[in-house]
């Protein structure tokens, strides 16, 4: 008898850590570090990472890449350079930018020709939007995740 007990438990015991390995591995985890080579989501912070916040969606097309963001009505203006965002969140330029579409209703989308999001995302650059009655926003291009955009 103890030794059926013993069985049924040891079955139950079983099923219940095989379905929880099953959840386990179904479960999304945080986001992960995007391939370079593919693109991905990077978010744009203001000033101490206090206030409303960006996005710049970059994605790898051929031989360009394809930059896309999402910002406060009130950001205008964008670039890309060679920098990086210091710990307080305000760009440090150490090179030369280049300038993106200017933001209309929060968004604008630009074509970077003849670049690689792996050159992008291997040496310091950053993004930086700005103007309005806003702080500008700033996000380094190699903490690029797989996450989805914000809005």
């Amino acid at each position: 008898m103890k030794r059926l007990i013993l069985l049924v438990i040891s079955a139950a015991l079983a099923a219940s850590l095989t379905g929880m390995a099953s959840a386990q591995q179904t479960q999304p985890g945080p986001a992960q570090p995007a391939t370079a080579t593919g693109g991905g989501t990077i978010t744009l912070n203001p000033p101490n990472k206090q206030g409303p916040t960006g996005s710049a969606q970059i994605a790898q097309q051929g031989d360009d890449v394809v930059i896309t963001l999402h910002a406060p009505a009130d950001e205008t203006t964008a670039a890309v350079f060679s920098g990086t965002c210091m710990p307080n969140g305000k760009p440090q330029a150490t090179g030369p930018a280049t300038a993106l579409q200017r933001l209309a209703n929060g968004t604008s989308q630009t074509t970077l020709q003849h670049t690689k999001v792996t050159d992008l995302a291997s040496t310091p650059h950053a993004i930086v939007v700005q103007g309005g009655n806003v702080a500008p926003l700033c996000g380094d291009v190699s903490a690029i995740t797989t996450a989805a955009p914000k809005p």
